[in-house]
């Protein structure tokens, strides 16, 4: 992992002569208007290289494919996206304050938010929102 502040840009022909492979992470960082942090860790599973970058933010937007109970179901990994209990443990173990998971499945739509409520409060301690589509969150 690099530090936030350091970028290493190997050119194709160092990749290729080292057999070395670039990892991408795309992280969305930014500061609202009363100085807290908002971070959003885009489309796929978590990297532990991201972990500095999403450290304290005042909120934290995670995508969460599933419920983990319903991870056999899903197949959330096949897809490298992540499960409500890990994008929970997360948030928690990253000191995070607000917790805003998307990107779900759309089976239970009726039953998301009182499903991915419980399984995730069992992890995260923080406030948690799932949010329906379209739904607007007061930051």
């Amino acid at each position: 992992c690099m530090s936030p502040r350091r970028t290493i840009s190997p050119s194709k022909a160092e990749e290729k002569a080292t057999g070395m492979s670039i990892l991408v992470i795309l992280i969305l960082i930014m500061e609202l208007d009363n100085g807290k942090k908002l971070t959003c860790c885009g489309d796929e599973s978590f990297h532990p290289c991201a972990g500095a970058y999403v450290e304290n933010s005042e909120w934290l937007m995670h995508e969460a494919y599933c419920l983990y109970t319903q991870a056999d179901i899903f197949s959330p990994y096949e897809k490298h996206h992540s499960t409500v209990k890990e994008a929970c443990e997360i948030a928690e173990k990253l000191g995070v304050k607000h917790l805003i998971l998307y990107h779900t499945e759309d089976r239970n739509l009726k039953e998301r938010k009182k499903l991915y409520g419980e399984e995730g409060s069992r992890y995260f301690h923080g406030k948690l929102y799932i949010p329906d589509d379209l739904e607007v969150i007061s930051l």
